[in-house]
């Protein structure tokens, strides 16, 4: 299957950020891997338990998936943790958002991808 981009703007900088419309299996087991890393389980009787969670979880995870989402920043394609970091704090939540949309397999972007496709 042939990868799919878009591209967003920030809404402040303006800045041109390209991310992938969706995930591989592997991109996403990596993000969850971080969830699942950082989390302990226990299973009593026919429930699992929740142990300690290490408050670290969301930046670690967060970053990981800026990191398989994000392909470039203003064509920049080095460094894109950094840059994304250096942006307005109202971009880098409007950057979150978008890609937890992928990561999140938000339905509606999966649908308009594929019309895309078949137009």
């Amino acid at each position: 299957m042939e990868r799919e981009f878009k591209e967003i703007e920030t809404p402040i900088g303006k800045n041109k950020i390209k991310i992938k419309a969706w995930l591989t299996g592997f991109e996403k087991r990596k993000i969850q891997s971080i969830f699942l890393n950082n989390t302990e389980f226990s299973m009593g009787g026919e429930k699992a338990d929740l142990g300690k969670i290490k408050g670290e979880i969301l930046s670690k995870s967060q970053d990981v998936t800026i990191e398989q989402v994000i392909c470039s920043v203003d064509e920049k394609t080095e460094g894109i943790l950094d840059l994304i970091g250096e942006l307005h704090y109202k971009d880098f939540d409007f950057v979150l958002s978008e890609i937890d949309k992928i990561h999140n397999d938000n339905k509606e972007d999966i649908v308009e991808v594929s019309k895309k496709k078949e137009n």
